[in-house]
C-alpha cells in the first residue's frame, strides 16, 4: 500500500496531475525478507526481525518518544497536534479495551466512520468490533514506521504484536491507517485501516 499526494498543477491545455510526495512503506531488510523466495540471509533477517518485535516493549512516560517514528519522512507539515493524538491513541489501545474506547470517545466525532477492509462502521458498530477485538486477543501497538501529515489527513504505518487468547498463538504484523481530523477540534471525523 503507499500513500501518495498529487497535485494539479492547472495547466488548463493539459491537465496534468503528477505526484508531488509518495511512500510506499518500509523497505528495509525486513521488507526483503518477507518476500516468497527467501533464500538463507533472508530467513536470518525475518527471524531476527520476529525476535526483536517477541520482544519489544515501547517504554518511557511520554507516548511520543514511546511510540517512536522509525523512518520519519523529510516533509513540510503543519502537524497540529497530530502526531501526540496518533501515540495518545497507541498508549490508550495498550493500557486496554476501556482506556482505548475512553480515548475514541473524546477524539473521534459520534458521527465519525471508520472502514476496515471493505466494511463501512459507525461508532457504535465500531466500538462492539474493538470490543470483540480486545476480548480475543492482545494486541500490543509497538512503533510507528512512518506519519505522514497533509493538510487534515494523516496516514501511518506501524508494527505491532498479536496473542490470540484462545489458541496462544503471537503473530507480527503491520498495518496502515489512514485518519481524517477536524482541523479546528482536531477530532477525528474517519479512518481508513487497510
Amino acid at each position: 500500500m503507499e500513500f501518495v499526494q498529487f497535485t494539479d498543477y492547472g495547466c488548463p491545455d493539459n491537465p496534468d496531475v503528477r505526484v508531488v510526495e509518495g511512500w510506499g512503506g518500509v523497505k528495509d531488510d525486513t521488507y526483503y525478507s518477507s518476500l516468497a523466495r527467501q533464500g538463507t540471509a533472508e530467513k536470518q533477517v525475518q527471524e531476527e526481525q520476529n525476535n526483536f518485535l517477541l520482544s519489544y516493549k515501547p517504554e518511557g512516560s511520554n507516548p511520543a518518544e514511546k511510540y517512536f517514528i522509525k523512518y520519519p519522512t523529510n516533509n513540510d507539515t503543519n502537524d497540529r497536534g497530530f502526531t501526540k493524538k496518533i501515540s495518545d491513541g497507541f498508549e490508550a489501545w495498550n493500557k486496554g479495551n476501556d482506556t482505548y474506547l475512553k480515548w475514541v470517545e473524546e477524539n473521534f466525532y459520534e458521527n465519525a466512520t471508520s472502514k476496515y477492509g471493505y466494511t463501512d462502521r459507525n461508532m457504535t458498530q465500531y466500538k462492539a468490533a474493538i470490543n470483540k477485538l480486545f476480548a480475543e486477543q492482545k494486541v500490543t501497538k509497538l512503533y510507528l514506521d512512518n506519519l505522514l501529515v497533509r493538510d487534515d489527513l494523516v496516514a501511518i504505518h506501524y508494527r505491532y504484536r498479536s496473542l490470540n487468547k484462545q489458541i496462544t498463538k503471537v503473530t507480527f504484523g503491520d498495518r496502515m491507517e489512514f485518519f481524517k481530523f477536524d482541523n479546528e477540534t482536531l477530532r477525528i471525523v474517519g479512518n481508513w485501516i487497510k
